[in-house]
């Protein structure tokens, strides 16, 4: 299940952090896992999903300022009591040749990579305009390898549930367990 945020720009206000804490209850009594896409921003609702969050994923690409924002990021996440045990970096190559290579992207974040997603030539893009789960169609390309090597990492620190409903187009991802 997607549950959009707002619909327009003009219906963002009304996007509150206490509505998004309501929703999630909702849904964790439906779904082991609820993920949410934080975007890049953080503001009240941000913090309000920060704080019944259990595990923190952090998307990004090999790029300079990709990377610079998500070593701001992790490093706002320490600030907020995020352990390094609940925190897993994903790197999305979106292109056949990074501009920052990995070991660079480990040493600007301070950490090591966790999974690392082998660009896919023009699967993604073909998926999304035929409205198609690359992971059910491909089960060999490189986005659907990236989906289970996360899955599995999430599925050994958290136990098994329901199908993960994952993105990794996202700068930064948070998974709230059922049970917090």
């Amino acid at each position: 299940m997607i549950l959009p945020g707002a619909l327009r720009p003009e219906e963002s206000d009304e996007v509150t952090a206490d509505l998004i804490a309501r929703a999630i209850a909702v849904l964790r009594k439906t779904f082991r896992y609820v993920v949410v896409d934080l975007g890049i921003a953080i503001d009240d609702s941000t913090l309000a999903v920060l704080d019944l969050t259990q595990h923190v994923i952090v998307v990004t690409a090999p790029e300079l300022s990709a990377v610079k924002s998500a070593a701001d990021a992790i490093d706002i996440l320490r600030k907020l009591g995020t352990p390094d045990d609940r925190l897993t970096v994903v790197l999305n190559n979106r292109s056949a040749k990074s501009a920052v290579m990995k070991a660079a992207v480990e040493r600007t974040l301070k950490r090591a990579v966790n999974v690392e997603v082998a660009f896919d030539g023009s699967k993604p893009d073909e998926a999304a305009l035929t409205g198609t789960i690359l992971s059910l169609t491909d089960t060999r390309s490189e986005i659907t390898r990236g989906v289970q090597a996360l899955a599995d990492i999430l599925e050994e620190k958290h136990g098994k549930g329901r199908a993960l409903p994952l993105r990794l187009d996202a700068p930064a991802s948070a998974a709230v367990e059922g049970d917090c």
